[in-house]
C-alpha cells in the first residue's frame, strides 16, 4: 500500500499516530536513512531473539512499540548497549516489568542497530491551517523541550533555506565541530530536511494528512543522518491538501479606493452625532474635493449634504462606500446597491469576531460578488490616503508621504497614524482592514509592492486567513522593498497539539518568525519599534553591502549616557569603529579643543556644543563622515541641557542646522541617525518635536533614546546584508 492510501486508511479508522515501525517505512520511502531492524512479539520465543541478534550488528537498542510510549526513555520504554541474545532476554524481561508497571500494554518490541554518531537532533513539523506545513530542526534528545534550541521554516524549503535554519542554532558550532569535536556531515542533514519539507517532501507532499511528526533523535555522525526514532500524528480527518499558494482573485486595481472621487456614507444621522457624521467632517476638514453622498432611508439632508435613499439612488458610481450601520443592517443596505459601489468598508461590528457565526459574513460575500463589489472589514475602522484626500480620522498630517500601512486592528491603525505623524512619518495610504473576509492583505501587499508612491510597508496582523498567499507575496518582491511586521496574540495558548515534541514548542511566534526568516521580512513585537522601523526606512536608503556594523558616535553632554549609549550600540550588534589619530589631530589643528574625547565615543562636554554656534560640533561630524566614513553616525544631543544656555537664541536649531549641511556636504555613504533627548518637560518635546519632522523632511530620522536609535539601525542593517535575525 502506498502511503497516501496508508495515511487514508489509518485516519478513516480513527488511528491517532503511525507506529514507529510505519513511520520509519514513510521516512525510508523518501529518501532519510533508518537503522536496521527487526520485530519481535511481546511472547518472543529464546530462537526468535537470538536469530534477531544474528541478523543484526551489535551493540542493539531494545524499544517498546506501543501507543502511549511518545516519551520512551520517561518510561523505560527504551534500552541501549544490548550486545548479545542474553542481554537482549533480560532487557525484554525487564522493560515488560516496568512498562507493566506504568499500565502500558506493548504491541511489540522493535530491536535496532546503534546508529552511530556525535550528536542529536530533532527533525520535526506541524501543520498549520493557514501557512501549511511548517518544518522544524533543533538540539535533539532528552534535552530538546529544555533547551528548546530550535529554528522553523514554512514548506516548502530551499537547500539554502535548510542551510539557513542550521546556522540560526545557538548550538551550531557543535555541527562545526567546536572545541576539538569532529564536524558532523551538514550535507547529511540539509538532504534530510529536504526530503522532509522540499518541494518533494514527505510533509510537503502530506502536510493534510499528517499533522504532527518527530524525528528525535537524528543521529548524526562526520558521514551520516539517521533517523533512531520517529513518530508521525494525524489528522482526524483527511484532506486533500496542495503546499502550492491557493488561486486568488485576480490582483485588485486599488485607485478607487486610495484616490476616490466618490464617497458614499451609510450611518450618518440628521441628529450629526453618529461616526458616519465624524467620518464626513474628517473628510471635509482633510480637503477631499470629490462627491459626498450621504446614505439614510428618509433624511434630505445630513451635514448640508444632499441624502439618498440607497446606494443604487446615488447619481454617479460609488468609488468607496463608508458603512457603520449595525451588523444586521449591511446585507440588506449593500443587497439594495445594485452595482453601483466599488469598494465598501464595513465599519460595524458584531461578526465573526463576537462570535462563531460566520453566516452574516458569508451573506455580504455572496452579495459583494454578485455585484462585482469589493469588501473591506468589517470591525474596522476606515482608509487613510493623503494622495486622495481622504481619511476616517481629524487632526493628522494631509502631506502625501512613502508608509504603507495596513492594519487589522482600527485602534492600532489610529495609533499609528498619531504616533507616527508626531515622529515624522508620512503616509502614502493606510488600510485598517478588521475581519479581512474578501480584500485579504496579500493583496493590499501587492499593492503597496507594485506603488511607486510607497517606499516601506508596515502589518499589524493578529491572524491571516490566506497565509500561503502572503508568503507568495513577500517572496514576490522584486525590488525588496522593505516589509515590517508587528504581529499579535504571539502568546496565546491556542497551540496545545501533544503527538509530539514538536507539537509541545511550535507557537503562533515560530510561525511569523519562519515567514520573517525566509522572506527578509523585519519582524517586531512592539509598536515603537515597529514605528521606528518604518521611519529608519522611510528617511535611509538601504544599501547594497555586506558588512554594515561600523559604527560611531558623537554624544553631547554624554558623561554616562556614553557608556550606556555604547552599550546599547553593542548589543545591537554593532562595532564603534577606531576613530584612526590621523584624524584627531586634523580635527585638533582645525581648533577643536583637546578637551573634547575623540575616541570613539566622541564626548562633547555641553559648554562645547555652543562654541562657534554650533560650528564645532558641525566641524567633527563633517571630519568623521568624510575621512573615517562609518556605516553608521549616531549624534546624540540632549535638549534640556541646550535649551539652557538662553545667551545663544536657537542654539539647538544651530546644531542641527550643522548637522544637516554636513549631511548635504558629504559624499560618504553613511547613515546618519540623531538622538533628541528630552527631559520630558513641554517645552523640550514641542522644541524635540518640531526638530524630529523637519528632520525627517531631510533624510534623517531623529529617535528619543540611544537604544531605539540602535536598534532601528540594526534593521536597516539587516535589510541590507540579509534576513533579520530575531
Amino acid at each position: 500500500m502506498d502511503l497516501s492510501a496508508l495515511l487514508k486508511t489509518k485516519i478513516n479508522a480513527g488511528v491517532a499516530a503511525l507506529t514507529e515501525v510505519e513511520s520509519k517505512d514513510a521516512l525510508r520511502q523518501f529518501g532519510v536513512a533508518t537503522p536496521n531492524g527487526v520485530i519481535v512479539g511481546c511472547d518472543a520465543t529464546e530462537d526468535e531473539l537470538a536469530l534477531a541478534t544474528e541478523r543484526l550488528t551489535s551493540p542493539l537498542v531494545l524499544k517498546a512499540l506501543a501507543d502511549e510510549a511518545l516519551h520512551k526513555s520517561d518510561i523505560g520504554a527504551v534500552q541501549l548497549g544490548i550486545t548479545d541474545v542474553a542481554e537482549l532476554r533480560v532487557a525484554l524481561a525487564d522493560m515488560s516489568a516496568r512498562l507493566q508497571q506504568e499500565h502500558v500494554t506493548p504491541t511489540g518490541y522493535l530491536v535496532e542497530e546503534t546508529a552511530p554518531g556525535n550528536a542529536e537532533l530533532i527533525i520535526g513539523g506541524q501543520y498549520d491551517p493557514r501557512f501549511g506545513s511548517i518544518l522544524m530542526v533543533g538540539l535533539g534528545g532528552i534535552f530538546v523541550e529544555i533547551f528548546k534550541d530550535v529554528a522553523y521554516r514554512i514548506c516548502p524549503i530551499k537547500r539554502d533555506d535548510a542551510s539557513a535554519m542550521l546556522d540560526d542554532l545557538q548550538s551550531a558550532d557543535i555541527l562545526r565541530g567546536a572545541r576539538g569535536r569532529r564536524s558532523l556531515d551538514r550535507e547529511a542533514i540539509i538532504d534530510a530536511l529536504m526530503a522532509l519539507g522540499g518541494p518533494d517532501g514527505l510533509f510537503t507532499a502530506h502536510g493534510g494528512d499528517i499533522v504532527e511528526f518527530d524525528i528525535n533523535p537524528l543521529i548524526v555522525s562526520d558521514h551520516a543522518a539517521v533517523a533512531a526514532d520517529a513518530r508521525i500524528v494525524l489528522a482526524k480527518e483527511s484532506a486533500a491538501v496542495t503546499e502550492q499558494p491557493r488561486p486568488s482573485k485576480a490582483v485588485q486595481v486599488f485607485d478607487a479606493l486610495f484616490r476616490p472621487r466618490t464617497i458614499a456614507v451609510a450611518g450618518a444621522s440628521a441628529t450629526g452625532t453618529s461616526p458616519g457624521n465624524r467620518f464626513i467632517r474628517a473628510l471635509q476638514a482633510y480637503g477631499f474635493d470629490g462627491d459626498i453622498y450621504p446614505i439614510h432611508p428618509s433624511a434630505e439632508t445630513i451635514e448640508g449634504l444632499t441624502a439618498y435613499p440607497t446606494f443604487a439612488a446615488a447619481p454617479n458610481e460609488i468609488d468607496y462606500a463608508y458603512i457603520t450601520v449595525a451588523a444586521s443592517r449591511v446585507s440588506g443596505l449593500l443587497g439594495a446597491a445594485a452595482g453601483n459601489v466599488r469598494f465598501a468598508q464595513i465599519v460595524s461590528s458584531g461578526f465573526s469576531e463576537t462570535s462563531d457565526d460566520e453566516s452574516l459574513e458569508q451573506e455580504l460575500l455572496e452579495i459583494a460578488a454578485k455585484q462585482n463589489m469589493r469588501l473591506l472589514g468589517p470591525n474596522c475602522m476606515g482608509t487613510h490616503s493623503p494622495r486622495g484626500k481622504a481619511t476616517f480620522i481629524g487632526g493628522v498630517d494631509a502631506e502625501p508621504g512613502s508608509v504603507g500601512v495596513v492594519s487589522q486592528s482600527g485602534g492600532i491603525g489610529m495609533d499609528i497614524l498619531k504616533r507616527g505623524q508626531a515622529l515624522g512619518l508620512r503616509f502614502s495610504g493606510l488600510v485598517t482592514n478588521g475581519n479581512s473576509i474578501d480584500v485579504a492583505p496579500h493583496e493590499l501587499l501587492r499593492h503597496f509592492l507594485a506603488d511607486t508612491d510607497t517606499k516601506v510597508i508596515g502589518f499589524y496582523l493578529e491572524d491571516i486567513k490566506q497565509g500561503r498567499e502572503f508568503l507568495a507575496a513577500l517572496k514576490a518582491n522584486p525590488l525588496n522593498k522593505p516589509v515590517v511586521l508587528l504581529t499579535g496574540g504571539l502568546t496565546s495558548a491556542g497551540r496545545k497539539a501533544a503527538g509530539s515534541h514538536t507539537g509541545a514548542m511550535t507557537s503562533e511566534a515560530h510561525v511569523w518568525q519562519a515567514l520573517a526568516r525566509q522572506t527578509g521580512t523585519h519582524l517586531t513585537t512592539d509598536l515603537d519599534t515597529f514605528l521606528d522601523a518604518l521611519l529608519i526606512f522611510q528617511t535611509l536608503t538601504p544599501r547594497i553591502t555586506t558588512d554594515t556594523d561600523r559604527t560611531a558616535v558623537l554624544f553631547g553632554n554624554g558623561g554616562g549616557t556614553s557608556v550606556l549609549g555604547s552599550d546599547h550600540i553593542a548589543r545591537a550588534g554593532f562595532t564603534l569603529v577606531t576613530v584612526p589619530e590621523s584624524v584627531r589631530n586634523s580635527l585638533t589643528d582645525a581648533g577643536v579643543p583637546e578637551w573634547i574625547s575623540l575616541a570613539n565615543p566622541i564626548d562633547m562636554p555641553a559648554v562645547q556644543l555652543k562654541e562657534n554656534d554650533g560650528r564645532t560640533a558641525g566641524t567633527i561630524i563633517s571630519t568623521v563622515l568624510e575621512e573615517v566614513r562609518p556605516d553608521f553616525l549616531i549624534v546624540h544631543l540632549n535638549v534640556s541641557v541646550i535649551l539652557g544656555y538662553r545667551d545663544i537664541p536657537d542654539l539647538l536649531q544651530k546644531l542641527v542646522s550643522q548637522i544637516l549641511e554636513a549631511c548635504r556636504q558629504s559624499e560618504s555613504k553613511t547613515h546618519l541617525a540623531m538622538v533628541l533627548r528630552s527631559d520630558g518637560s513641554q517645552e523640550c518635546d514641542e522644541v524635540r518635536r518640531t526638530i524630529r519632522v523637519t528632520a525627517a523632511i531631510n533624510g534623517i530620522p531623529v529617535f528619543d533614546e540611544v537604544n531605539r536609535a540602535a536598534l532601528a539601525l540594526s534593521i536597516l542593517a539587516e535589510h541590507e546584508t540579509g534576513p533579520p535575525l530575531i
